[in-house]
């Protein structure tokens, strides 16, 4: 694990700390971080398409530009 510095929206911080009942802001950041990348993980495995493979370089190019860049906001 690394230690970054960086700022963070207080408010969002706190209301997610109160939905996920964590008890730290790390822990927070990571809960988030974590279901950030599980929704987008998949998000793309449920726009592939039937019958293929999900290794094929095609496929795998065309999910991670899929994703492209998201804010928080993007998460819903």
């Amino acid at each position: 694990m690394s230690v970054s510095q960086i700022d963070i929206d207080d408010e969002a911080l706190e209301r997610a700390m109160a939905l996920s009942k964590a008890r730290t802001k790390k822990e927070t950041v990571n809960i988030a971080l974590r279901f950030y990348v599980e929704q987008q993980e998949r998000a793309a495995r449920i726009s592939r398409p039937y019958g293929c493979c999900p290794t094929a370089p095609s496929t795998v190019a065309r999910h991670t530009s899929d994703l492209g860049e998201h804010s928080v906001h993007d998460i819903a």
